[in-house]
């Protein structure tokens, strides 16, 4: 039993705090930053600043409802992995 829930803990600690490092990773030709502003922009989201975190790339800017978000965009891909504050 105390072996399950030792197990169950680990599974919930690293399930909830991934961090933007085990989300990305490094590309020898990341996507453009026009390119990823073009497909943010067409999602809704304006005001946009683009910045690198632990290998994504990050975008801080307002979503559709003018709330605060930052966005972690995998450089290898283009693919949203993360979003913080919606």
């Amino acid at each position: 039993m105390l072996r399950f829930a030792s197990a169950a803990l680990a599974l919930t600690l690293t399930a909830g705090g991934a961090s933007a490092a085990t989300l990305c990773k490094p590309a020898a030709t990341p996507v453009s930053e026009d390119s990823v502003r073009d497909m943010l922009t067409g999602k809704g989201y304006k005001d946009l600043t683009f910045g690198k975190d632990d290998g994504c790339m990050e975008a801080k800017g307002h979503n559709a409802a003018g709330k605060r978000v930052e966005i972690y965009i995998d450089p290898a891909n283009g693919q949203i992995v993360k979003v913080k504050g919606e």
